[in-house]
């Protein structure tokens, strides 16, 4: 996993309490900045709430991205053109490991941070929703870090918000990890890829 960039790891603790967008009791949420803004909340709780056991932790915070995070749609993006050639299989097994990447990165990165005060700002001015799909602006601030800029990517599916992309200051991830994918598929095979997506996710325990 050597070829995967180093630049969007270092920034990926700026998904901070981004991961999660959590709808109260089941029920959907019409405002995507207010899931958005619930989502945040609720990572934040489960940091507090769980600060020395870390496995507890990191499994209460995945039930949450799994939840409301659109890994399958993000692979496709992830994968690009690709998707389609592979088998159905294959395209589980990907999707499986790669929203574990993902949430491996997120969640190490949160972690060292778990004690810093974190500003939330929401940019409810420059939010845009035209009919499934939305944008949702935010900026996350730590005591001990810079002011980062995220953007989420939704779309509505059967009533609920699902992200499906992700934007960090400028830098979108699913097509960020398409390039790098891409890089490594050049020279090697489809399984290559799985194999490193494996290895990699398995360092991060």
């Amino acid at each position: 996993m050597g070829r995967m960039s180093k630049c969007i790891i270092s920034k990926t603790l700026i998904i901070v309490v981004c991961l999660g967008l959590t709808v109260s009791q089941g029920m959907a949420v019409e405002d995507p900045s207010v899931q958005v803004k619930n989502g945040m909340d609720m990572v934040l709780q489960l940091l507090k709430e769980y600060p020395g056991d870390m496995q507890v932790r990191r499994g209460e915070i995945r039930n949450v991205v799994d939840k409301d995070f659109d890994f399958t749609e993000m692979a496709k993006r992830a994968l690009g053109p690709r998707w389609k050639t592979v088998s159905p299989e294959k395209q589980q097994e990907f999707t499986r490991d790669f929203s574990q990447l993902i949430f491996n990165v997120y969640i190490r990165k949160m972690e060292k941070y778990a004690n810093e005060k974190i500003k939330i700002e929401i940019n409810f001015s420059r939010n845009k929703m035209e009919g499934e799909f939305a944008v949702v602006e935010t900026f996350v601030a730590g005591n001990l870090s810079g002011k980062i800029a995220v953007d989420y990517y939704l779309t509505r599916k059967n009533g609920n918000w699902k992200v499906y992309d992700v934007m960090i200051e400028g830098i979108d991830l699913a097509l960020n990890y398409r390039s790098q994918f891409d890089l490594i598929l050049s020279t090697g095979s489809f399984d290559d890829l799985l194999q490193q997506l494996k290895t990699k996710n398995a360092q991060s325990w």
